[in-house]
């Protein structure tokens, strides 16, 4: 479990008024300018002031140097993460913050308002006086097109049985030593525009074996072996095959505005 701020001592603001009055309540660190948000202890959570003087004046509450949540005087609140979709930014957000409820999912931080479901972009999310929704950034799904996906896996056809015959050959060891840190499917697909090579293929059928395989400890050898399975190989050897040829496989669809469906194949696209 990762490390994150407890939120616990941190106040709520409605508006600027709210959090205009906070900041001058409090009383800057000895010998500094910081006004710490909540627990005079953390000090990575402050308030500060925003062009003062201007039609633009605002009160930002800060986490780590970023100004998370920003009241304006015009009644705007603006909201923003700086591209940190942590545990610690949402918490700090959710409770600074006084509509709905802000969680990360998918690597995106979003606002759950109303019956709607919004997401915080990297340039931030605008709430209006009203608590109307501005600069909404829709979520966006692919799709899988079936007709594309089986023509695409066609053209793989002998190369995916050439590797899952190997497979069952070697009787799924590869006798290959561990590697760590390797993403799982990250593999070299087979040349198209040459046909069949088998000289070529061995290499490739080889590495996919390794990558799609597990890691366990051989007693009798007394050292790590890789093991896979035909099923294995065949599941790694799709997925670098939809991630190579994800243009052409998958389609966009652009959400109504508010709602949000879960990316199932946002994997391939990172």
């Amino acid at each position: 479990m990762g490390f994150s701020i407890n939120p616990h001592h941190l106040p709520t603001f409605r508006d600027y008024n709210k959090a205009d009055a906070w900041e001058k309540a409090i009383k800057p660190i000895r010998g500094s300018t910081l006004k710490p948000l909540g627990d005079r202890r953390r000090q990575q959570m402050k308030i500060e002031r925003r062009n003062e003087g201007t039609d633009n004046e605002a009160v930002a509450c800060v986490l780590y140097g970023t100004d998370c949540v920003t009241f304006y005087k015009d009644g705007r609140i603006h909201l923003n993460h700086g591209n940190y979709a942590t545990q610690s930014t949402v918490r700090f957000i959710d409770k600074v913050f006084p509509y709905g409820r802000v969680s990360v999912r998918d690597t995106h931080v979003q606002l759950h308002y109303g019956s709607g479901v919004y997401r915080i972009p990297a340039e931030g999310l605008w709430v209006g006086p009203g608590t109307t929704i501005q600069n909404i950034v829709p979520f966006r799904v692919h799709t899988l097109n079936r007709a594309a996906a089986k023509a695409v896996r066609g053209k793989y056809a002998a190369f995916k049985q050439y590797a899952v015959q190997m497979c069952k050959l070697l009787n799924g060891e590869t006798n290959e030593p561990p590697r760590w840190g390797i993403r799982r499917g990250d593999v070299e697909l087979p040349d198209l525009s040459i046909g069949e090579d088998l000289e070529a293929w061995y290499p490739l059928a080889m590495q996919l074996l390794r990558e799609s395989g597990e890691n366990y400890f051989a007693a009798k050898e007394r050292k790590w072996m890789r093991n896979t399975t035909p099923v294995r190989v065949a599941r790694t050897l799709d997925s670098a095959i939809l991630r190579k040829h994800r243009d052409e496989v998958f389609e966009v669809t652009t959400l109504p505005d508010g709602q949000y469906k879960k990316d199932s194949n946002a994997k391939y696209f990172r």
